[in-house]
């Protein structure tokens, strides 16, 4: 009979970085090499995760890093556009000319008759805008009217024509007439006064021709083209008083061969209104 060969038994082993070693031919490693096996492999475990771990934290604060860059570069963009904007707001003036708006009714109007109410709104339109911007006090006794907001208004002048007055006063009570249209313009004369507590202003010019004939509805086309839609009764004459949105008045009638037109800082009650006016006198 032919004699069995026991061959010896291997055993693989593995390294301390955990791969395969060669084979040998013990037939079990001892406790301490099985421990020292097991804990190298641990460590390099170990090795291999603190290293990744650094990596990954070096990544998020490289992509921290980059976030803030690209943030702090948009807001010193923004920051220049800004100024831009700004420089360039400051460099730029813009001028707007008032915008005059014809009522439909004279759109309807026959030329020459348009012109001319036109005439008599623009010469209105300057007495209300030098009016409303005068200053909050009384005429001084120098003789000059307060409300000259430029420099060619003449003050302390006397009038081409006769003006209407309050009865019992005197040019000088009244601080004076100034004359305030524009030149080359049909004279305007105005003074200042008040109603109770209330200062208001009196301009007045001569009756233009195209309100000659036909006084009535022409003076109404007029006023209600400066929104003076309310109307009072003084004796034999109608009035017509428009308001701003600050409470402002202003009064437009006819009153012999004078246009007159008043122009109020605030609110005034109709009757004192139709006492005021109809104490005026030439």
């Amino acid at each position: 009979m032919q004699k069995e060969v026991k061959k010896p038994k291997v055993r693989l082993t593995r390294k301390d970085d955990g791969s395969i070693g060669l084979p040998t031919s013990s037939q079990q490693g001892s406790p301490e090499q099985l421990t020292h096996i097991w804990g190298a492999q641990k460590k390099a475990q170990a090795t291999r995760r603190a290293s990744v771990k650094q990596e990954l934290s070096q990544w998020r604060k490289a992509r921290v890093a980059k976030k803030q860059q690209q943030k702090n570069q948009a807001t010193k963009s923004r920051t220049k556009d800004h100024k831009k904007i700004t420089n360039d707001a400051q460099r730029s003036v813009s001028v707007r000319l008032p915008h005059i708006a014809i009522p439909n009714k004279l759109k309807n109007q026959p030329k020459k008759r348009l012109i001319a109410v036109a005439g008599i709104a623009l010469v209105v339109m300057v007495t209300g805008v030098v009016i409303a911007n005068v200053k909050k006090s009384d005429a001084n006794n120098s003789g000059e009217v307060q409300g000259a907001v430029t420099s060619s208004i003449q003050t302390n002048v006397t009038p081409e024509f006769p003006m209407l007055t309050p009865f019992g006063k005197g040019v000088d009570d009244l601080g004076g007439f100034a004359k305030i249209s524009p030149n080359g313009s049909p004279p305007v004369y105005a003074f200042a006064d008040s109603i109770g507590s209330v200062k208001i202003k009196v301009s007045q010019q001569q009756l233009p021709d195209a309100l000659r004939t036909d006084q009535a509805a022409k003076l109404k086309e007029l006023a209600n083209s400066f929104n003076a839609n309310d109307t009072i009764e003084i004796d034999d004459n109608t009035a017509y008083i428009g308001a701003s949105v600050n409470g402002a008045q202003s009064v437009v009638y006819i009153k012999g061969e004078n246009l007159v037109l008043i122009a109020s800082e605030s609110t005034i009650p109709n009757a004192d209104w139709v006492t005021y006016i109809g104490n005026l006198k030439f």
